[in-house]
């Protein structure tokens, strides 16, 4: 008898048979970000009338066209983002040998532009800080463990107190919760430590989540994943309107990650930087790095092939009085 081959998927079948597979057993983050990614490219199959075409038909101008559609919404940076996941779909439709090509891998990847975000400068950090300490205890933790432990947001919200060992300053990540998948301790500066040791955070029980429901310790329920985020907002608007800080374009949550990441540099070697930021390289590790405008060592350098006319200079001014 002669057998039957069964229909072809469609590609929207196939867009949804891979999502499946690449969230099962991903972190919770990443497992988002993957549904999120396809339920675009599928709402952009149905607008186009494709999410009935087999899949060895979706061609490299169906999927330039989806990203010329992306990028008349998004920036560059999502945009290349876009592309990367639908790289990483049709990838496992290869290896499945469900396509001979992976059409995404030859699309126009476009320049990376400069993030907006950036630290906090000294004047602004300290009120934010003070503020924070006079009425928020809590998001205050958050942003030091962003400023000093150089965590992500992600993995600070997965945190419980027996994660911390105070004494010996440092905290424990395991593997389940770090982003990178690799257990991880991080020191804690003396001075977040200190600050840690409140009673607030102390008296706590150890298997509590230190941001839990309504942006306080809790014993099962996280806080929602933009929670902080709003409420970090809502402190900085505030001070702005009370004249405590100007312009807060670029600040957000995340800036304390840059702002500790360039504080640490000036004490910590750049392979220390990078494994107390847990990042795969150094040059991952720079991407939060943003230098002082004024370098105080620069300033003051002492060049040898000008200490003779620069001598001369100095001498000239002595005698002119200035």
């Amino acid at each position: 008898k002669t057998q039957v081959r069964p229909p072809e998927r469609t590609v929207l079948e196939a867009l949804s048979e891979v999502t499946k597979m690449k969230c099962n057993g991903a972190m919770p983050e990443t497992a988002r970000t993957y549904s999120s990614r396809s339920r675009i490219i599928a709402n952009w199959l149905t607008k186009a009338n494709l999410s009935g075409l087999p899949l060895s038909r979706f061609t490299r101008q169906h999927a330039q066209a989806f990203l010329d559609d992306a990028r008349k919404r998004v920036g560059n940076n999502t945009y290349n983002n876009y592309r990367r996941e639908a790289i990483v779909f049709w990838n496992v439709m290869k290896s499945r040998e469900w396509i001979s090509e992976n059409v995404f891998s030859k699309t126009e990847r476009l320049a990376k532009r400069k993030k907006r975000r950036r630290k906090f400068e000294l004047d602004e950090a300290n009120a934010v800080l003070s503020y924070l300490y006079d009425n928020d205890y809590w998001l205050l933790v958050m942003v030091l463990l962003h400023l000093g432990g150089c965590l992500r947001r992600t993995e600070a919200q997965r945190l419980r107190f027996r994660d911390f060992n105070l004494q010996k300053g440092y905290l424990m990540i395991d593997e389940d919760r770090s982003k990178n998948h690799k257990a991880s301790p991080i020191t804690i500066p003396e001075q977040v430590r200190i600050i840690l040791l409140d009673k607030r955070f102390s008296e706590q029980p150890p298997n509590w989540l230190l941001f839990g429901y309504l942006c306080q310790p809790h014993p099962t329920i996280p806080a929602g994943e933009s929670s902080y985020k709003t409420k970090h907002r809502a402190v900085l608007k505030a001070l702005q309107k009370a004249k405590k800080l100007g312009d807060i374009d670029g600040l957000s949550l995340y800036s304390w990650k840059d702002t500790g990441m360039s504080a640490l540099a000036k004490f910590l070697t750049p392979f220390e930087l990078k494994d107390q930021a847990r990042h795969s390289d150094t040059a991952t590790s720079m991407i939060y790095y943003e230098g002082e405008k004024i370098i105080e060592a620069a300033r003051t350098a002492e060049l040898p092939m000008l200490a003779e006319i620069a001598g001369l200079q100095r001498r000239a001014l002595v005698e002119e009085g200035k």
